[in-house]
């Protein structure tokens, strides 16, 4: 609508707290916010430009007919001014994980712009998008939804060049209200691909998409599996590995740039990493849960440390149907045995889980996975063992 030179989509600006001389705001509407209500304040703060829903008597303030639709078409004017390669993550688990592989991985051969943190919505991909520097060669862009006709839009934002479905779960299940929903909400991540785009996905879903897209398929092996982890590799996570491969081969990294990348790779902090206190080592997956995710962590927990003492300390688990937990607490309740033990710590907040915990452990060296949903705050537990011990 208004185009803009190419130096000044950095300067946009969504929160009038920490608005900059020069810089353009835009007022979006928000749960429990509404950015015109600061209109007068960004004025005041020197804004060059201000994108408003309301009419103004300021020259300076233009008005549009929706901030959150004008926010994301400066997103993509940008991101066609740009024009690097895109690569859109979706699919109910692993997103971040992929994200922060194909980043240490690519950025061997590119220069390469990335989702932090959660920016993974409607507001955060915009953001992230009009935040990369002018030289950027990949963009990667973590997609979440928490309903339908969300990740529709993000893809049509981002124009993604390859798309990576990392899997179709049951996480927001309670929301959609089927798996077949779930598949549906991710792969409107479709509806935006550039032309000749690459869809990278499991076997199932590959074959499902024949002869629409240039098709991809990995699976849960992958050959640059990491000598020496300081992480839990699951099957998950071995997937990942091996579709960002995949993919960096795709974008002619050799063997050697791809083998230096995942050296550099870290899940970061509550998504496996491995914490050592005193003789114990703990798997740390505060972060968040879902059945299939506590599934598969459990699975690579008794696999991989098939000798020691092993327990698995789990809170509980939001965005999924009560039926769906259940079974997976009754799944892993049958592989209890004399080197492994689950401690149900549904309901309890993190100081009474972490007295369970103290109960049960043996004086011996242990392996402790401990997985909850976000909101449970289990990283409390570490926090709490690593300043007593």
């Amino acid at each position: 609508m208004w185009l803009l030179e190419l130096n000044q989509y950095q300067l946009i600006n969504t929160d009038s707290r920490n608005l900059e001389l020069g810089q353009i705001f835009l007022a979006l509407k928000g749960a429990n916010f509404d950015g015109h209500d600061f209109i007068e304040q960004a004025l005041d703060a020197g804004a060059q430009l201000v994108y408003s829903e309301q009419e103004h008597q300021d020259s300076r303030v233009k008005q549009v007919d929706n901030c959150l639709k004008q926010y994301h078409r400066l997103a993509n004017e940008y991101r066609n001014l740009i024009d690097p390669i895109v690569i859109g993550i979706t699919g109910s688990a692993g997103k971040t994980t992929a994200k922060e592989l194909l980043a240490a991985i690519l950025s061997e051969k590119y220069k390469v712009h990335y989702t932090q943190a959660n920016f993974n919505n409607e507001i955060g991909v915009p953001k992230t998008i009009l935040s990369m520097p002018v030289d950027t060669e990949v963009l990667i862009l973590e997609m979440g939804m928490r309903g339908l006709g969300e990740i529709d839009l993000l893809s049509k934002t981002a124009e993604p060049n390859i798309a990576l479905i990392t899997n179709i779960g049951t996480a927001h299940i309670e929301r959609l209200g089927s798996r077949e929903n779930i598949k549906k909400a991710k792969l409107e991540i479709l509806s935006g691909l550039k032309d000749h785009a690459l869809v990278v996905a499991d076997q199932k879903l590959t074959q499902e998409l024949e002869g629409q897209f240039k098709l991809i398929s990995f699976e849960a092996q992958s050959q640059n599996e990491p000598a020496e982890p300081k992480y839990l590799i699951s099957e998950g996570l071995l997937a990942s590995i091996d579709a960002c491969s995949k993919i960096a081969q795709q974008l002619t990294l050799s063997e050697q740039e791809i083998t230096a990348g995942l050296k550099k790779f870290s899940p970061g902090r509550g998504r496996g990493d491995f914490v050592q206190i005193d003789e114990n080592i703990f798997i740390d997956e505060t972060y968040n849960s879902n059945p299939e995710a506590l599934r598969n962590s459990v699975k690579a927990l008794i696999e991989r440390f098939p000798d020691d003492h092993k327990y698995a300390l789990v809170g509980d688990i939001n965005e999924s149907e009560a039926e769906l937990i259940e079974q997976v607490f009754a799944e892993i309740k049958k592989l209890e045995n004399d080197k492994f033990k689950l401690l149900d710590a549904r309901g309890l907040e993190a100081k009474a889980a972490q007295e369970l915990l103290r109960a049960q452990l043996s004086s011996d060296k242990n392996i402790i996975l401990v997985k909850a949903s976000r909101s449970a705050k289990f990283e409390e537990v570490l926090t709490s063992l690593c300043s007593s011990g």
